[in-house]
């Protein structure tokens, strides 16, 4: 994943913790993920502005 959002942000695998914290403008390989419906994004500030992110599926 790919955080191109302008601000720091926070991925969530399937509601459970530890977040994993993206800092703007860096990448994150995210391993084992069978399906995006098991992530959730939000900025890590917890403001209501919306963030666009980028991501690939590799196999």
């Amino acid at each position: 994943m790919v955080n191109t959002s302008g601000t720091d942000i926070d991925v969530i695998q399937t509601g459970s913790e530890p977040r994993i914290t993206i800092l703007n403008g860096k990448d994150f390989m995210l391993r084992g993920i069978a399906n995006a419906n098991v992530l959730s994004v939000r900025r890590t500030d917890r403001t209501n502005a919306q963030v666009s992110v980028v991501s690939r599926w590799e196999s």
